[in-house]
């Protein structure tokens, strides 16, 4: 089991501050993105946030990670579902306007081949990738950077990023493999997690 993976844990289960910090910038645009994708409100993706949020702040003492990869983002997801859930049935917001279709989507994630679970996977993973890549940014060159987003971010195929960029496909690789050696550096408890096969 990766010890750096279960120190994260270790530090979020610890009331860590800059752990909880770190979570916060990954997790609520994360979600946000999630959310809009849904048609929710803005004010009421915010409260649903925080009502997820406290839940995992109660609940993450009892996470174990069992080694696998997105073990983290599931237990993220599971919560999520959970906290949505009691989100809806203590509020007036399932009655608004479109929120059938969101409720659609929390029944969707229970699933882990839905539509609806691997568009919460790449929220959570675009998420991380942000906030890791704004960090690692003065690290490596410009369009190093550039092929990595096209490339990772944007989720175009490799031979398609070299020719939008007028580059052979081996230099898309090379760059994908030094941002994420980088990020990994920076940190490999996010990386791991996340599916970059592409």
């Amino acid at each position: 089991m990766n010890t750096t993976r279960i120190s994260m844990i270790s530090l979020l289960a610890g009331k860590d501050p800059d752990a909880w910090v770190y979570l916060n910038q990954v997790y609520r645009p994360s979600m946000r993105g999630w959310l809009a994708g849904y048609g929710v409100r803005p004010d009421d993706a915010e409260d649903l946030i925080q009502d997820v949020q406290l839940l995992i702040t109660q609940k993450i003492e009892s996470f174990e990670h069992n080694g696998r990869r997105g073990a983290f983002r599931a237990w993220l997801k599971a919560m999520t579902i959970n906290g949505a859930r009691n989100f809806l049935r203590s509020s007036a917001v399932s009655k608004k306007s479109g929120m059938s279709v969101f409720e659609e989507a929390l029944e969707g994630l229970s699933d882990p081949q839905s539509s609806f679970t691997r568009a919460f996977d790449i929220a959570h993973d675009h998420a991380v990738i942000k906030v890791l890549l704004h960090r690692v940014a003065r690290q490596v060159e410009e369009d190093t950077l550039a092929l990595f987003v096209h490339n990772v971010l944007d989720e175009n195929p490799p031979n398609e990023t070299a020719a939008h960029f007028k580059v052979n496909v081996g230099k898309v690789y090379v760059a994908k493999s030094r941002v994420l050696r980088k990020l990994r550096t920076l940190n490999s408890e996010w990386v791991d997690e996340l599916q970059l096969e592409r």
